[in-house]
């Protein structure tokens, strides 16, 4: 996290940067985070395809890192 941490203070409290070929978006900020976590606004933030054919397999297709829509919300 410290990493995390050395990115937030010099760019700010949202950020991307690149894990290998791959950007990842983090965000420090809790009015957004909310926002995201947020059900009413749940389908502006879809999982990428990669995140589920990576992780299915290993933690099932019933995980909530998994799981979009109504089956996510339950």
């Amino acid at each position: 996290m410290r990493f995390h941490q050395d990115l937030a203070e010099k760019y700010g409290s949202v950020f991307v940067f690149c894990f290998g070929p791959i950007p990842r978006i983090v965000i420090f900020e809790p009015d957004l985070l909310a926002d995201i976590f947020s059900r009413n606004n749940a389908s502006n933030y879809v999982k990428p395809p990669i995140l589920t054919n990576v992780f299915t397999p290993i933690i099932g297709n019933q995980s909530l890192a998994i799981l979009e829509g109504p089956e996510h919300q339950r």
